[in-house]
């Protein structure tokens, strides 16, 4: 049932997505901010679907920093998001890489 949602979900955000893609070039906020949250989705799914998360979370951190820079507050947002992927799979080390990096900004 509740996997239904989620499904739901990602399937409203992808649609929206093709949209954004569609009306602008792919250096888009929106469709930063699309990636975002579809990424959220897989990564709050009741199972988990973290290795779709990290993709989409690596897309939104080129896209942001190509428009943002690299000292921009989402970009601390995105790098928190890699590094809770990091930790959910296991891999610590890089959890901390990812989650210092984001505190510098």
């Amino acid at each position: 049932h509740c996997l239904g949602k989620y499904s739901n979900a990602i399937s409203t955000y992808a649609n929206a997505l093709s949209m954004v893609h569609r009306s602008s070039n792919k250096l888009h906020l929106g469709m930063a901010s699309t990636l975002n949250y579809i990424g959220v989705l897989y990564y709050h799914m009741p199972k988990a679907e973290t290795n779709k998360a990290m993709e989409l979370y690596l897309e939104l951190l080129a896209i942001r920093r190509a428009i943002l820079g690299d000292e921009h507050c989402n970009i601390a947002t995105t790098l928190n998001n890699i590094g809770r992927v990091h930790y959910m799979n296991g891999n610590y080390d890089n959890a901390l890489v990812t989650y210092a990096e984001g505190l510098c900004i």
